[in-house]
């Protein structure tokens, strides 16, 4: 624990800071950390929004890349750490401006779209999160909202091989994953996600196939019940079978083996 204070200085209360290099390793910091927390850029946020006094704060400091940038469009990708500033010294030699900055340059990007923040020309161009194109949102509960980090353990048995994963953990968004073990039935998980309540309730419908025939419809709701020590993970299912096609018993089974296997990862990334 260290103290954190934010640009008011109202405060410097102790926090456990994480401090996060590695966007493709972002996820599975969240899961070692254990618990939930706030992502903390610069702390130029006006009062506490960017303090979380006792808890967890991601430090984005060091996400400071800048991925791509378009010189024919302006359009440019980088890491939720990089500095305002950084990127005028890019851009405004090649003849682009951000437009929209607030009264300090010293901002990150992430805090930039958390606070949505303006400048003096909000009246023309509105606020900094209107001229965002696309973001890539990493959750506490990473386990099951990052591809990456749901690839170690929603799999097949031993032996199964993934051959496309998909993942748009949103509500109204799409996951698809397809495998198979050696030369069997191809396997096709297809799922939308109904309703997403942040470390509480995961709702989705997915449809199963074999070899593109469809076997199963079913609906799952995943409930994370908070405990003394860690948590309770509680799974529904509704499900109908298809056809001539049944196997309760072998989906309880799969299912079981899917929650020893995310177990097991969990114990990984925390170890």
């Amino acid at each position: 624990m260290r103290p954190v204070s934010s640009w008011g200085r109202l405060s410097a209360d102790p926090h456990q800071v994480i401090e996060l290099t590695d966007r493709d390793r972002v996820a599975a910091e969240m899961l070692r950390a254990g618990g939930t927390g706030i992502a903390h850029g610069l702390g130029k946020s006006y009062g506490d929004a960017s303090l979380n006094p006792q808890g967890i704060l991601w430090s984005t400091r060091g996400l400071d890349r800048l991925i791509a940038f378009d010189a024919a469009t302006g359009r440019l990708a980088c890491e939720a750490g990089v500095v305002l500033r950084d990127i005028q010294r890019l851009m405004m030699p090649r003849g682009w401006s951000l437009p929209v900055v607030p009264g300090t340059q010293l901002v990150t990007v992430g805090g930039a779209i958390a606070n949505d923040v303006h400048g003096k020309n909000h009246h023309l161009v509105g606020t900094f999160g209107e001229h965002v194109c696309r973001l890539r949102l990493v959750r506490s509960d990473g386990a099951w909202s990052s591809a990456e980090a749901k690839s170690h353990w929603f799999a097949g048995h031993e032996g199964w091989k993934a051959q496309l994963r998909e993942l748009d953990f949103r509500v109204g968004g799409r996951e698809q994953v397809i495998g198979r073990k050696g030369s069997g039935a191809v396997s096709r998980f297809d799922a939308r996600y109904h309703e997403i309540v942040p470390n509480e309730r995961i709702v989705y419908v997915y449809d199963m196939y074999l070899d593109e025939v469809p076997i199963s419809v079913s609906l799952a709701t995943i409930e994370f019940n908070e405990l003394t020590r860690g948590s309770q993970l509680v799974i529904t299912e509704q499900g109908v079978f298809l056809d001539s096609y049944q196997d309760a018993r072998g989906r309880e089974h799969g299912t079981n083996l899917l929650m020893d296997q995310l177990e097991q990862a969990l114990q990984r990334s925390i170890n």
